[in-house]
């Protein structure tokens, strides 16, 4: 009996090892398409333009790709609601210029169409096109993560130690006595 139960835990015990070894896949990756675009849509566009999408922004594509070393990129095309048409087009919330030549971008996937006539910021990074007569949106974004700023200036002081109105940084050697 002894034996039996010595057996059955090193069979439970070994099966429950190769089932801890076995990499399993997840299952978004069984599909393709998560696994190969990132991020749910959705979680694109807030990323994209800083607010969830509305009930009447349809999201026809979207893809997000972000770097082992923090560098990340999007694609999206949307059939946007007045609301949004009105902060990104008319209020122009990201202070984009317009660009009349065509936007140079690299890695779009397929669907992406080339931005003949864009909106970019000022680095051209941010591409935003809107298509009136098919009410179409498309942007792109590219950036590089989190990575430490520039070093800040030295502030060199004009004032000497012993400028009038001030007091000396250090007690003198010897101090009176009273």
């Amino acid at each position: 009996m002894k034996r039996t139960l010595i057996i059955f835990a090193l069979l439970l015990s070994a099966l429950a090892g190769w089932q801890w070894l076995t990499p399993s896949a997840p299952a978004e990756a069984e599909s393709g398409e998560s696994a190969r675009h990132g991020p749910p849509p959705e979680i694109v566009f807030q990323k994209a333009f800083w607010r969830r999408p509305g009930p009447q922004d349809e999201i026809l594509h979207a893809e997000r790709c972000e770097q082992q070393d923090g560098s990340w990129q999007w694609f999206i095309q949307v059939r946007p609601s007045p609301a949004l048409v009105k902060h990104l087009i008319t209020e122009n919330a990201f202070g984009l210029n317009s660009k009349a030549s065509a936007v140079n971008i690299n890695d779009a996937p397929a669907w992406f169409p080339v931005l003949k006539q864009a909106q970019c910021s000022p680095t051209s990074h941010f591409c935003l096109h809107f298509d009136r007569e098919a009410n179409l949106l498309t942007a792109t974004d590219s950036g590089g993560g989190f990575r430490p700023g520039a070093p800040e200036p030295k502030i060199v002081s004009q004032a000497s130690e012993t400028a009038a109105g001030r007091l000396p940084r250090h007690m003198p050697p010897n101090p009176p006595k009273p």
